[in-house]
This record gives structure tokens, C-alpha cells and sequence, in this order.
């Protein structure tokens, strides 16, 4: 199993205000707990999270593999690849046709 470091210690959420008061980002090679009331973003944040650490390390990323446990049934494929398409287009845009065999 391939063991993913971030040397800056921190994965940046991509929202400069947000990941400057975290101060970086949400913190690696910890369990971080996201809470909050109903529709205040935690599914979206969580999914973010989930792009963020697939993505390769000169992309931001941790380079790395991912395992959502959803206990509500919140996760949405759909929005998982609308993310990834919006945030990072021209990644997952390739990464699309090379799996396609393009």
C-alpha cells in the first residue's frame, strides 16, 4: 500500500481565505471531523476533500486513494464528477478520454 505524505503537512481546499484560516488547509495524517447544521456544506466539502487527495501532488494534491463512508446516503456521483470537472477541467477532462482509450 503506497503511504501519501504532504510535506507541507496540510491540503489546501483550494479557497485562499478558508485554507488561510485554517492555516494551510485541513491537516494530513490526522481524522479531521466536519459538523455543522443541515445544508451548510459538509457533503460538498467532504467530496472536495475526496478530489483534493486523488489529485497528483503537482496538482495540489495528495496523489492518493480515498474511502467516503456515507451513513445518510448524501454522496452524489454526479456532484463527485461535476466538482471535478469545474474545479480541475483540463485534468479530468484527460484523465476522462484516457480511461475512454482516447
Amino acid at each position: 500500500m503506497k503511504e501519501c505524505e504532504n510535506k507541507a503537512g496540510f491540503l489546501a481546499l483550494t479557497f485562499p481565505e478558508l485554507d488561510q484560516v485554517l492555516h494551510g488547509g485541513i491537516p494530513t495524517g490526522s481524522v479531521t471531523e466536519i459538523a455543522g447544521p443541515p445544508g451548510c456544506g459538509k457533503t460538498q466539502t467532504s467530496i472536495l476533500l475526496s478530489v483534493l487527495s486523488t489529485l497528483p501532488s503537482q496538482l495540489g494534491g495528495l496523489d492518493g486513494g480515498v474511502i467516503y463512508i456515507d451513513t445518510e446516503g448524501a454522496f452524489s456521483a454526479e456532484r463527485l464528477v461535476e466538482i471535478d470537472q469545474c474545479r480541475f477541467p483540463d485534468y479530468f477532462c484527460y484523465v476522462y478520454f484516457i480511461s475512454l482509450g482516447w
